[in-house]
């Protein structure tokens, strides 16, 4: 299965904290390949780096509303 994730960062917080968690249960079965594309290249949780099966894209915005990020 293939699942595309789109987060704003990783910063410190619960809601960053329950996608690393979910993102270590995707490594670990290993039948799905995850992207994660981030809008902010500001990650505090540097550990998913090493979890195999999941890419990382990263995604620059001139603003906070940007929506040339879509195309």
């Amino acid at each position: 299965m293939k699942i595309l994730m789109v987060v704003e960062s990783l910063r410190d917080g619960g809601k960053q904290r329950r996608l690393v968690e979910l993102l270590r249960v995707f490594s670990a079965e290993g039948n799905h390949r995850v992207l994660v594309l981030f809008l902010k290249k500001d990650v505090h949780f540097n550990e998913i780096y090493d979890l195999p099966g999941i890419e990382f894209c990263f995604l620059n915005r001139k603003f906070r509303s940007d929506p040339r990020v879509f195309f």
